[in-house]
């Protein structure tokens, strides 16, 4: 395997474009960089898959916060090859949409999507299999953007070493 190059790096080109405004002049852009690896004795593939979903979703959650983000701001999770369209994401901005109404009680708050599940390439579609992201979610709802007393961290399936991980109970 051939190592990558960086192309986000403290005063690369790249980076100052994505700090440059184009996202708004009040958005604050960060790069961070994920090192996904856990050793076998972290636990089963299942585990690793579940722990490492976790040290990411906290990951967001951290930067999110360090960078402001307010119960009325929109998060956006998804990895690089999932994306909504760029139509989608300007109606987003104009119509009133149920899940992203402020004052809600953050039951179904977020906005799911399903995505097609391509082999290397669009040209190769895998027809059995779905995948569900990328999601949008209003901030208020967001574990440590909103009120965390009215807002409680979500309960979920699967206990690993004094954290909670996987699929999130009803509630």
């Amino acid at each position: 395997m051939t190592k990558r190059d960086t192309r986000f790096h403290e005063g690369s080109l790249n980076l100052k474009v994505l700090q440059s405004g184009i996202f708004g002049p009040k958005t604050n852009v960060t790069v961070d960089f994920y090192v996904s690896e856990i050793g076998p004795e972290e636990g089963t593939d299942d585990e690793i898959a579940l722990l490492r979903e976790n040290l990411q979703r906290g990951a967001i959650l951290k930067i999110w916060k360090e960078n402001g983000m307010q119960p009325d701001d929109i998060g956006f999770v998804g990895d690089i090859d999932e994306n909504f369209t760029r139509d989608f994401l300007l109606a987003l901005q104009t119509c009133d949409v149920p899940q992203l109404r402020p004052g809600q009680d953050c039951l179904k708050p977020k906005i799911y999507s399903w995505s097609l599940i391509f082999e290397m390439t669009p040209e190769c579609p895998i027809d059995r299999r779905m995948w569900h992201h990328p999601d949008i979610i209003i901030g208020e709802c967001i574990d440590t953007i909103g009120d965390s007393d009215l807002h409680k961290p979500g309960l979920r399936t699967f206990a690993y070493k004094n954290t909670t991980l996987g699929t999130r109970l009803p509630g």
